[in-house]
């Protein structure tokens, strides 16, 4: 028994993603018994905020799918919500001192992001102005050539148009070290907090997580909503959730993720942004996921804005971010991870509903049943 790992490219709160998972849903494929025979299906929607309990109907389309509301009994209702933010709300109310060395820190996050993100963009007009100046010396040469040019020669060219492209290559790798840069000032903010806090010797911190664990445990079906991406980032990484979900898919649990849901659980978040002043469509790195899909970059609700992008644009999103696939979701786009097998991703949405962004600046739709990737080809710390 092997779960999976359903992504769904649509956006907003309704029942989409339940549609899409039926099958799953209906028939579980979860190790333990009891729990493949409840159907039980937990709903994730801390992304909502204070409106997290707005799901009963999401509620009642799984009761009309035929998940059955109780087990014969347990008085238990069968689809329950994990309360992450409120439960996070809890704790910090009854560990006000905690609450505020986690707010302090997260105080630092946002100063450190805004270093960041000041830094990136400045880069970027940089590196666009950079390019427009080469392009105009040898229009025919786009910024996915240009890099190819100069990697295997860098420090052994001597002409203009070596030269160039290497201080290019240059200008992109700063880039990309800003990115590490980010992930790794981040670590040390978590590393700092949790030796100053020691939260995770916390007794009221062990007794939340041990509940969040119970309840994802006993799910056949676990449901992640989108909403505010920071706030379902922060509440996952706070209770330290990943392993505990890594642990649920081994088992056999069927995992679903639409929009910033399905966006938390990989390696890294990147956001899009284009409507800044400037105009600079911007790509930014979030911060971490919960490590869920290795070398598979996920961008839902993106595909159409991007993609109006230039063909440098997208090499330029292929190539930054160090991952194996780079996938722009629209809506009816779905992706499926094999659970027994993360390096195992097939698209199985209308086609060309979900694209697949290469280094060169193509884009390319795929295709029902189509492989994304596979895990004989798996090449780590490649672009996308």
């Amino acid at each position: 028994m092997t779960g999976a790992i359903i992504i769904d490219g649509g956006t907003g709160r309704d029942p989409g993603p339940l549609q899409v998972a039926r099958g799953r849903i209906l028939e579980p494929t979860h190790g333990d018994r009891s729990v493949r025979g409840s159907r039980k299906v937990v709903l994730i929607t801390a992304g909502w905020q204070a409106e997290e309990f707005a799901e009963s109907h999401l509620k009642e389309a799984l009761y009309r799918i035929g998940v059955p509301p109780r087990m014969p009994g347990n008085q238990h209702h069968n689809v329950q919500n994990l309360s992450l933010y409120w439960e996070f709300e809890k704790f910090c109310e009854k560990e006000p001192k905690l609450a505020t060395l986690y707010s302090d820190k997260q105080d630092d996050v946002k100063k450190t992001m805004e270093l960041y993100r000041r830094s990136n963009r400045m880069a970027l007009r940089q590196l666009k102005a950079q390019l427009a100046t080469v392009q105009s010396w040898f229009p025919e040469w786009s910024f996915a050539a240009l890099l190819d040019r100069a990697t295997p020669h860098r420090g052994r060219v001597d002409d203009a148009l070596g030269l160039a492209a290497e201080e290019l290559s240059l200008e992109f790798d700063r880039i990309r070290e800003q990115d590490q840069w980010l992930l790794d000032r981040l670590a040390r903010l978590d590393r700092a907090f949790l030796d100053a806090s020691k939260l995770r010797e916390n007794k009221t911190w062990l007794a939340k997580r041990r509940l969040l664990a119970r309840r994802i445990k006993s799910a056949a079906t676990l449901v992640f909503y989108g909403g505010h991406l920071a706030v379902l980032l922060n509440r996952l990484h706070f209770f330290d959730l990943g392993p505990i979900l890594r642990e649920s898919l081994a088992a056999g649990a069927t995992i679903v993720a639409r929009s910033a849901g399905a966006m938390a659980l990989g390696e890294r978040v990147v956001v899009y942004h284009d409507e800044y002043q400037d105009r600079h469509h911007t790509f930014e790195l979030f911060g971490r996921g919960v490590g869920m899909l290795p070398g598979l970059l996920v961008l839902p609700q993106h595909a159409e804005r991007i993609r109006k992008g230039s063909q440098d644009h997208l090499a330029f999103l292929a190539r930054r971010f160090p991952l194996r696939a780079c996938i722009g979701l629209d809506e009816g786009a779905v992706l499926v991870v094999d659970g027994g097998d993360l390096d195992r991703c097939i698209s199985l949405g209308p086609p060309d509903s979900a694209l697949r962004f290469t280094p060169e600046g193509d884009e390319r739709g795929l295709q029902p049943g189509e492989t994304v990737f596979a895990g004989a080809s798996r090449k780590v710390g490649g672009p996308c």
